[in-house]
């Protein structure tokens, strides 16, 4: 190389260092002087994502390949400058959910006695059984706080088996040991599938031998984060087969902050729901002013679910009513 190229190859050298000074220095900058938050980036495809969120200095904390998607750790300024990134389609701060009903852990372990219920009378379960209904060779998968080792879940109506063929914890990564250190997800457990018979001669459960799985997705506090919770559903939909899950109870909540389809936790439910597993979830607590239903309930591709009483009365149907917080 003579001295003249030479020359003009520094040239460009120097040009093509402080372009990419240019492009790449803000990104740096930005991901190195400020605090991390966790997001859920969504894009065209998922190795974009990933390809794009550490360009952006992200470190990855979990993949969804069910919604095209990634939980990472972003300084906000790379966030927002990840947004304008081609072929992402969707970055959402990380926010919290909580469960519907019990709105903190409770003071001692739950016991794994059930008490009698009314309610499967009251929506006419016993007219299903009287048909032979009851559940069997359906799984119904749970994402809650976990689920207690209560014989009345784990036996069938006949006092056999183990009906709880699948349990992850998504919280703390502990394997085959079943915990439920808040309640919620046992008390949700047992509305759906306790094979307890009460003093009436009835069972307690509304379907007694249906099976479970179950992903402890919210911790002792009855918290979840985003994260966790997508985690939870794609393991769901990743095992429908295997288990044969028709139904997903999901008894958890948080404020809305966007349109439905914009929102990761509803698209994941909405892949649930392509892959033909119907999704149950409560309009929560917070009624009944407008507005006051949060995710997923605000989805049209899943069942939400409100509330009513039976006035502490549950033999007299004519007194029931719809709280006013439902």
């Amino acid at each position: 190389m003579n001295a003249k190229n030479f020359s003009k190859f520094i040239s460009w050298a120097i040009i093509f260092t402080f372009l990419i000074t240019l492009f790449v220095a803000p990104v740096t900058l930005a991901s190195n002087t400020s605090p991390s938050h966790s997001y859920i980036v969504r894009g065209l495809s998922l190795d974009q994502v990933k390809y794009l969120v550490k360009a952006h200095g992200g470190q990855i904390t979990a993949q969804f390949e069910i919604i095209n998607a990634v939980s990472a750790a972003l300084s906000p300024p790379a966030a927002a400058q990840l947004a304008k990134a081609p072929g992402i389609t969707g970055i959402t701060a990380s926010q919290r959910m909580t469960v519907t009903g019990f709105p903190s852990a409770q003071s001692e372990k739950p016991k794994d006695t059930v008490p009698d219920t009314d309610y499967p009378e009251v929506v006419g379960a016993d007219a299903v059984w009287a048909a032979g209904v009851t559940g069997e060779g359906v799984t119904v998968a749970i994402l809650d706080t976990g689920i207690s080792k209560s014989p009345a879940l784990r036996k069938d109506s006949q006092g056999k088996g183990n009906r709880i063929l699948a349990w992850k914890d998504f919280v703390d990564g502990h394997g085959g040991n079943r915990q439920d250190l808040n309640g919620h997800g046992t008390h949700i457990a047992g509305v759906i599938a306790n094979s307890q018979v009460g003093s009436d001669g009835q069972w307690n459960g509304i379907a007694p031998d249906v099976n479970l799985v179950v992903g402890r997705v919210a911790d002792v506090d009855g918290f979840a984060t985003y994260e966790n919770v997508i985690s939870g559903i794609q393991w769901i939909v990743q095992n429908k087969d295997r288990y044969n899950i028709r139904v997903l109870n999901f008894s958890m909540s948080a404020p809305v902050r966007s349109p439905y389809w914009a929102d990761p936790v509803n698209l994941a439910l909405m892949a649930a729901w392509q892959a033909g597993i119907t999704v149950i979830t409560p309009a929560g607590n917070k009624g009944p002013n407008a507005l006051s239903i949060g995710v997923p309930g605000n989805n049209p591709y899943v069942i939400t679910v409100g509330a009513f009483t039976d006035a502490y009365t549950p033999t007299d149907w004519a007194d029931d009513y719809i709280p006013t917080f439902s």
